[in-house]
């Protein structure tokens, strides 16, 4: 008689098609087609924008550069942050099949996918049971940041998917003890680190574990040590702090060179603000950022699950509690070192939701040992279900309102996002050089007409003085948007005797 087939080998199917028809309920079928826009567009501009240069201007790693002209006093667009490797991969895509916005999109999306996807592989390593493991990755993926994030152009979700990958390596290392698998695992911890240092929150964890090994320190002695090899398990962090050191070296080097300081390479500490300024940017927070995060349901879920995993600690789920703890002090230390950043910023929280599913796990590994009947029963399962449910409702009415709603600024700028043959065809290329009001970032809409020059970022062309600066470093066109921006900026009126072409609401003057 014939064995029958192991349905649990083919699990894995079931989380990918779960996965595919939560992404369709998020309209990823169409978000993923579309531009710059909505909350951070300027950001999203800026990734688009070295992965474009990166396409048009020649494939040099080590030269990143945007459409804005913010360096070397205002004549280059050379600027560098974390490492450029995912616009780098979107720029060989490019060469593949041409430049289109959705390439970028999908391509970060994939990476995303592969990260939860290697979650769930985690947790069913761990856990041994398909819903829970569904139920994991899904959850994380019920976030409404990382919903709005997972297919734009930021490589926050690149890097925390990255992490996810890492950590499943870890504890495949955990299990067999080899040292490959700890060698791969960090390999994934560095790229993450290097696309977003806060990624390191992870290794701060691990490493955690290795100190508190090393020395012995017997309250969080576990079942059976991580790390057998003191000195050889150290190898491989020493070379991922060497590695991510001397990329961000590099950064602050370069970035110097070109005088510049766009990308941030520093910390804004909490202790750097006034208490007015403080409690300003956790009003923020808590009004409105914090519904970007989860639910607040979900939010009051975690909670309790965070503490419920302290309420039995045996061997078998010691060493969970403590990755949740180290995570948890490793947010609180990112808090506090760039408080600063949380008033305007969403997405510099991405790299931290590693806590939240490592809370879950820790939570679902905890009533695994403790709980077994509650683990396993067919009603709780469909409760949770219908909990997972909500909550990817909950993040798809958030990403919905961000791409539909009074966040997206893409009415205003509809007619940029289309004018690129227009400008083509009256004669613009894209070595020429222009000023574009009105737009506050530094690349916005320069990107998305794919042309070098300056906006109004940082008080830029805010005057007749400013623009006539701008004329002097090279510009050689006005592009204006809006019919009423010039009454509304009387300085723009002298530099519009010159006009050569309009585009919907959009005016394009000649500056020589």
């Amino acid at each position: 008689m014939k064995k029958m087939m192991n349905f649990n080998n083919y699990s894995w199917l079931i989380f990918v098609l779960v996965l595919i028809v939560v992404a369709l309920v998020y309209n990823y079928q169409n978000s993923s087609m579309l531009g710059p826009q909505s909350i951070h567009h300027w950001r999203q501009a800026d990734c688009a924008s070295v992965a474009l240069n990166y396409y048009q201007n020649g494939m040099n790693f080590f030269e990143p550069e945007l459409h804005a002209l913010i360096s070397d006093s205002r004549t280059s667009g050379y600027n560098v942050g974390e490492m450029p490797f995912l616009y780098y991969f979107v720029a060989i895509l490019y060469k593949i099949f041409g430049h289109h916005d959705s390439v970028f999109r999908i391509a970060n999306m994939l990476f995303f996918f592969v990260g939860l996807f290697f979650l769930y592989k985690l947790s069913d390593l761990l856990l041994k049971d398909t819903f829970w493991a569904i139920f994991v990755s899904i959850f994380l993926f019920s976030s409404p940041v990382l919903v709005y994030y997972a297919n734009s152009f930021l490589s926050n979700t690149t890097a925390l998917a990255f992490s996810l990958i890492g950590w499943y390596f870890f504890f495949r290392f955990r299990e067999k003890q080899t040292q490959r698998l700890l060698y791969i695992s960090i390999i994934f911890f560095t790229i993450a680190s290097l696309l977003k240092i806060t990624a390191a929150i992870s290794v701060v964890a691990i490493f955690g574990i290795y100190v508190i090994e090393f020395f012995n320190i017997s309250i969080f002695k576990f079942k059976s040590k991580v790390f057998k090899s003191k000195y050889k398990n150290l190898i491989p962090f020493l070379v991922l702090i060497i590695v991510v050191i001397a990329w961000y070296l590099f950064a602050i080097n370069y970035n110097q060179n070109h005088r510049t300081n766009y990308f941030s390479t520093r910390t804004m500490p909490i202790w750097d603000l006034s208490s007015e300024k403080i409690l300003k940017i956790w009003g923020k927070v808590t009004s409105f950022w914090v519904y970007s995060y989860y639910s607040p349901a979900a939010l009051y879920v975690l909670g309790a699950m965070f503490l419920v995993q302290f309420y039995r600690i045996k061997k078998e789920n010691k060493e969970f509690v403590l990755i949740s703890s180290l995570l948890f002090v490793g947010v609180i230390l990112y808090l506090l070192l760039w408080f600063s950043t949380l008033h305007d910023h969403d997405y510099y929280l991405i790299n931290l939701f590693i806590l939240p599913a490592f809370v879950v796990l820790s939570f679902l590994n905890f009533a695994k040992i403790n709980l077994s009947e509650f683990y396993n029963h067919k009603l709780v399962k469909t409760l949770f279900a219908l909990f997972l449910a909500y909550n990817v409702y909950y993040a798809s009415s958030i990403s919905n309102d961000r791409y539909n709603g009074w966040l997206n600024e893409f009415p205003t700028y509809k007619a940029v996002h289309e004018i690129s043959p227009y400008l083509k065809s009256i004669g613009i290329g894209k070595n020429d050089t222009v000023i574009f009001v009105p737009d506050q970032s530094s690349c916005y809409s320069l990107y998305l007409m794919n042309l070098k020059g300056w906006t109004e970022y940082a008080g830029l062309n805010t005057s007749k003085e400013k623009i006539q600066k701008s004329i002097e470093l090279g510009a050689e066109y006005l592009i204006i948007l809006g019919k009423k921006t010039s009454e509304k900026k009387p300085y723009l009126t002298g530099f519009t005797n010159n006009k050569i072409g309009e585009f919907r609401d959009v005016e394009i003057f000649r500056l020589r």
